[in-house]
């Protein structure tokens, strides 16, 4: 496996099984130049991670959830104050093969319109309006000219939102053939094909949905199109989903504040 010189990793996890992320790091590590694990949860796991881990790692204990966003940035702004000209984004549950980062970074490399390389869900090299943040490469100049994530999301529809902000300034999503998101193979529960999410992730979908479309983060067509997903999704948290009263009461909740602008991490939780 060659080193690609440049790239730092930047891995957000939150209540991790030690030995498991190590896994999926050992998949890339000695690809990279450098791995930045940002931990979201309360507990620090420093001896865990270093005794389990390359000496490229650094480990970072927020020692309290401060979202996804938040622990992006906090990794984006240590490997760019490194040095890294390039930022490659997983969670603790997926990875990419070391050999095929590779393609990521040729093809951020190859057009200076590319604000973001991502692996290829159709397995087709293409233009898309956004991607998940797992196994998402940005260069650091990209990074800095778009911004920072949203920290007011605290997590869902953070990742698109700066797709988002990308497309609005001119810069495109590409994902790129040949690329593949391995994700861990677990305990996932699945409803008519679909993953089942936890109850309270409606919460944020909805609020967060409904602010960025107050605050014309998207443009008519995708307004369009995510209403018309929200409304699949809204089907399937009801119709298809366990504990659909909780998820309802989620759902109320999430429309309330995104319509009322209460941002940040939902009262009376503490973990995402």
């Amino acid at each position: 496996m060659s080193k690609l010189k440049g790239v730092a990793v930047i891995v957000v996890v939150y209540n991790p099984h030690v030995t498991d992320v190590c896994d999926r790091i050992s998949n890339y590590d000695a690809a990279v130049d450098h791995v930045y694990i940002i931990d979201n949860s309360s507990k620090n796991q420093e001896k865990e991670f270093y005794k389990e881990s390359r000496q490229n790692v650094t480990y970072v204990a927020l020692q309290s959830n401060k979202g996804i966003a938040y622990a992006q940035n906090f990794g984006a702004h240590l490997a760019m104050d490194h040095g890294y000209p390039f930022l490659l984004f997983f969670d603790q549950d997926s990875y990419i093969k070391g050999d095929a980062i590779k393609g990521l970074l040729s093809a951020a490399i190859a057009n200076d319109e590319v604000a973001c390389a991502s692996p290829s869900s159709t397995n087709k090299t293409k233009y898309s309006s956004e991607t998940i943040s797992s196994g998402s490469l940005i260069p650091s100049k990209k990074f800095e000219i778009v911004g920072d994530f949203q920290e007011q999301l605290f997590i869902d529809f953070v990742d698109y939102e700066w797709c988002w902000r990308a497309n609005a300034m001119g810069y495109r999503i590409l994902e790129v053939a040949g690329v593949r998101l391995i994700h861990q193979i677990g305990s996932t529960n699945y409803r008519v094909g679909k993953l089942v999410s936890a109850p309270f992730r409606n919460y944020y979908y909805y609020r967060n949905f409904l602010f960025l479309l107050k605050s014309k983060s998207l443009n008519t067509k995708q307004s369009r199109k995510w209403m018309i997903k929200a409304l699949k999704h809204t089907i399937f948290e009801l119709g298809f989903s366990p504990h659909r009263i909780k998820r309802l009461k989620y759902i109320f909740d999430g429309i309330r504040d995104g319509l009322s602008g209460h941002m940040g991490i939902m009262e009376g939780r503490d973990g995402n």
